[in-house]
Formats: structure tokens, sequence, C-alpha cells
């Protein structure tokens, strides 16, 4: 078989694109979530909390146009068990949305760097910065080996100017923006 008779056949199995999204949970990853289905896409939303990925893939639509799933973006082995299944359930990986992040959503009120521990920073850096990093490695070789792809990596303002009060949180988009 040609390379054009194997697309041929994923695009039949699996006609919808497949989008991976990461901290769907949130208002932001309901919006992507919604237009996303809008727009014909499958996607597979994830999140840290099962109950906010279930009502997020709800609201955007449900079976068979958006699935839940618990995921830890920032544990490699999960992560790589999430691509894993995907690929062999859908075919196909057509896009990741990195939208897991925040502070707000770990607990963790703004504060002043110097009344920051290192253990603090460290969970804001692996939620913002190292679950992009993480996923978007993990997602690579299956979109490199179909030629096709997009990572879309969800960022803030706080990466363009920073904040006294989220000094590590605004290091952490700048580290996406530019990543």
């Amino acid at each position: 078989m040609t390379d054009e008779t194997d697309d041929e056949t994923d695009e039949r199995v699996n006609p919808m694109p497949l989008a991976f999204l990461t901290g769907g949970g949130s208002a932001i990853g309901e919006g992507i979530a919604r237009r996303l289905v809008e727009r014909s896409w499958t996607v597979a939303v994830t999140d840290i909390n099962p109950d906010l990925a279930r009502q997020v893939a709800a609201a955007a639509g449900g079976a068979p146009h958006a699935e839940a799933l618990t995921l830890d973006a920032t544990d490699r082995s999960r992560v790589d068990a999430t691509v894993n299944d995907l690929l062999a359930r859908h075919g196909r990986l057509d896009a990741l949305v990195n939208a897991a992040g925040g502070m707000r959503g770990l607990g963790i009120p703004k504060t002043d760097f110097a009344d920051m521990t290192p253990a603090v920073w460290n969970r804001i850096l692996d939620t913002n910065i190292q679950s992009v990093l993480q996923c978007s490695h993990a997602v690579l070789p299956a979109m490199i080996a179909a030629k096709r792809g997009a990572i879309i990596s969800i960022a803030a303002s706080r990466g363009l100017r920073g904040g006294p009060q989220a000094s590590i949180y605004s290091a952490a988009k700048a580290a996406i923006i530019v990543f």
C-alpha cells in the first residue's frame, strides 16, 4: 500500500480530526472544547480533576464528540499512556492544546517571591511549563509520522509583563511564549 492509501483508510475510520486538550476542566478549556466540537472535531478533554473533565466534555456535546479523561499533565508516564490510548482508539492525533496551568486551580494564592517556598514554585513551574513540554514531546512522534498536526500552548499576558505576586507564574508563561 502507498502512504496515500493509508491516509485515506485513516480518514474513513475516523473522519473527524482529534484534539488532545490538557487542563480541559477550566473555563478556557470549556471554550476551546466547545469551539472545536462546533467545527466538527473530536476532543479528548483531559484534566487532573475528573469531575471537571466530565462536565466540560458533556457541555461540549458529549460522546462521540467529546470524551473526558483524567490526566495529570505533569506525569510523563500518564501522558504517554493517554497519547498511546488515543492513538490506539482513534488512529490519529491532529492537535494538542496545552491549556493546563494557572495558580488558582492549584490552590496557590498570589504571594511575593520572598514568601514562596521551592515546593510552591516547583508546583507552579511543573503545572505551567513542564506539562507543556511533557505533552508536546509525547505527541511529536505520531505527528511527525503522520506529517501533520498542530500544537497550541496557552500562555497569558503575565508572560509578557510579569507581576509582583505572580513572578514564578509569569516566568512559566514567558517560557511557554518563547517555547
